[in-house]
């Protein structure tokens, strides 16, 4: 105790892939329906665990089945209000790009096409009717992304040690751990906003993006540390899920707080961002919880009914050292 998790500055990538995606469809076309494939009685279905894998941006990935082929990697995306498929995924699988619609990314907003899934399986549970973006390649690195619309009232638990995911009812009870930190959430465009962080002592609204390879703060984050801050930022830019590249600084946040956990030396990137825009978070300081900080923590459990935020100290053995503590 005492010590706070010390994050290792490796070497500074000179374009990071940041593939949040919130999809806005140009006319109606219906939300996805969740649908266990053990049925919608009254009884809940059981939770369900699934293994998972890493993608090269060290997003967590799990098995999909499209139209019962399958299974393919797709990564978890908190920030996706959309699921997404790769254009040689689309093609393999003869999916029809018949409507377009406007992506908003991390780097704004354009224009793609988007085909229909009839049927989307993760382990037992089943969605049907997804109108889901069709994206290039190159960007997305990956054969999807897996977005709420796919866990809509569902509590998704990330385990980041073990490598599996379990997607279970909302407000499941888990077995009680002290050392598990419960971070209150409010709910914009699907996501959870927590309103329980801070940087350096100034409060911040922090969405968990686990689609994102890096911490990204907005300008009004910047500004405000900027009296505080030692050091010039590196210039660098961030990619989006079409291709659209966006300016940005490098720099490092030395401390930050989420609940009562605390965490230092923690890489982050500064950008103009269209998420904080369409978040209305443009003149509040405000960050998106990326994937390298998530892996801190031992497991991150989003729970989208009752806008709770779950995170589990990791054991100084899984921790290589260092430590993540309560206050």
């Amino acid at each position: 105790m005492g010590k706070k998790n010390m994050f290792r500055r490796g070497r500074m990538p000179g374009r990071m892939s940041v593939l949040t995606a919130m999809l806005a469809l140009a006319s109606p076309a219906g939300h996805a329906t969740p649908q266990p494939a053990t049925g919608t009685g009254v009884s809940a279905p059981p939770p369900m665990v699934l293994d998972a894998g890493q993608d090269r941006l060290k997003r967590m990935t799990v098995d999909v089945f499209i139209n019962g082929q399958g299974p393919f990697p797709f990564a978890v995306d908190t920030g996706a209000e959309r699921t997404a498929v790769s254009a040689s995924l689309a093609k393999r699988l003869g999916l029809v790009a018949d409507r377009s619609a406007r992506l908003h990314s991390i780097a704004g907003v354009d224009t793609v096409r988007t085909a229909h899934v009839a049927t989307l399986q993760i382990g037992s549970r089943r969605v049907d009717g997804i109108r889901a973006p069709i994206l290039p390649d190159g960007p997305l690195g990956v054969a999807g992304l897996l977005g709420i619309d796919a866990l809509t009232n569902q509590r998704v638990v990330m385990d980041f040690v073990d490598e599996r995911m379990s997607v279970r009812p909302s407000a499941t009870r888990d077995p009680r751990d002290r050392d598990t930190i419960v971070v209150t959430a409010r709910r914009r465009f699907g996501q959870l906003v927590l309103v329980d962080a801070s940087v350096d002592g100034q409060r911040v609204y922090a969405i968990v993006d686990s689609g994102s390879q890096v911490t990204v703060g907005n300008a009004a984050l910047r500004q405000r540390l900027s009296r505080r801050k030692r050091g010039a930022d590196t210039p660098t830019e961030i990619i989006g899920v079409t291709g659209l590249t966006l300016p940005a600084n490098y720099s490092v946040l030395p401390e930050m707080k989420i609940g009562s956990v605390k965490l230092g030396n923690i890489p982050i990137v500064y950008s103009d961002a269209h998420p904080f825009k369409k978040f209305g978070l443009t003149d509040k300081p405000a960050l998106l919880l990326g994937t390298d900080l998530l892996r801190a923590f031992e497991r991150v459990s989003l729970d989208f009914d009752t806008k709770k935020v779950r995170f589990l100290l990791r054991s100084e053995e899984s921790n290589g050292g260092g430590h993540l503590v309560a206050d």
